[in-house]
């Protein structure tokens, strides 16, 4: 298997190209390349990828499909985002490798209960496809808005401005949301973000890219894996060059299910406290 080694931190390109590689080796085989870990963390790696039905699948993108183990609940002490990325700085990500850096941090944490541990992984699981596609969200825009300036936002942009990616384009610093607008959660979270029930938003531009994984003209398919395509990120131009700019306030005026409905679409809004 070819190693995702160097000391250079992975970019997008790599992490596509290193695609078909994932996919050529089952978890199992996944977990036995990570060298960095012990012979009791593979053990525990493999008894949990056991119960998440992933030993011998291949570690694709429809593997992360219908995990059957997920925990729901409160997590304060773990950051996916901040383990992805973490592997990304080091020149190492799989799959199995984020799942083994997810089960080493909650053995850190001192989280005993192997139960909440393979639910925890099994969140993870759901988070890491959307790691992926907002790096190459950034890197397409990238392409398409000459003389941008587009990154991921770190662990601490979540938590605090739940932005997943920043673009500073004519001297404009836009925050995208990336999220899926057929999960029910999704939407229900997203609301809640927007109302600043999970803490009050930075003023700024926000973009909202909702993202169907079901639709054809939404995405690319890269084993498995559905990133935004280009007729996505072309909209996504045309609404940062020529859409409308809706007011925080009167957007967040608005019911439940009028709020819901607006953000299925793709959007842009400016919060301004002043």
């Amino acid at each position: 298997m070819n190693e995702l080694n160097g000391n250079k931190t992975l970019n997008i390109q790599r992490i596509r190209s290193y695609m078909s590689t994932w996919a050529k080796y089952t978890y199992h085989q996944g977990v036995s390349y990570c060298r960095d870990s012990s012979l009791a963390e593979k053990q525990q790696c493999n008894t949990i990828i056991g119960i998440q039905n992933l030993s011998e699948k291949y570690m694709n993108g429809y593997s992360v499909e219908g995990i059957p183990v997920k925990y729901e609940g409160a997590l304060k002490f773990l950051s996916y985002s901040a383990i992805f990325y973490g592997g990304l700085e080091k020149g190492y990500l799989t799959p199995a490798s984020y799942i083994m850096n997810i089960i080493r941090d909650c053995n850190y944490q001192k989280v005993t209960d192997q139960n909440l541990i393979t639910g925890i992984v099994g969140r993870g699981l759901r988070s890491f496809p959307a790691f992926i596609r907002e790096m190459d969200l950034a890197s397409k825009l990238l392409e398409t808005l000459k003389g941008a300036e587009c990154y991921r936002g770190n662990p601490q942009d979540d938590i605090v401005g739940h932005t997943d990616v920043f673009l500073n384009y004519n001297n404009e610093k836009y925050r995208l949301w990336s999220y899926q607008n057929t999960s029910e959660r999704a939407l229900t979270n997203t609301v809640s973000k927007i109302r600043g029930q999970r803490g009050q938003l930075p003023d700024g531009i926000y973009i909202l890219c909702p993202f169907d994984y079901k639709d054809k003209n939404c995405y690319e398919d890269v084993e498995g894996w559905r990133l935004y395509n280009d007729n996505y990120t072309s909209k996504v131009k045309h609404i940062i060059l020529e859409g409308e700019t809706a007011d925080y306030d009167t957007v967040c005026r608005g019911q439940y299910t009028r709020i819901k409905s607006y953000i299925t679409k793709i959007q842009k809004f400016r919060k301004n406290s002043n």
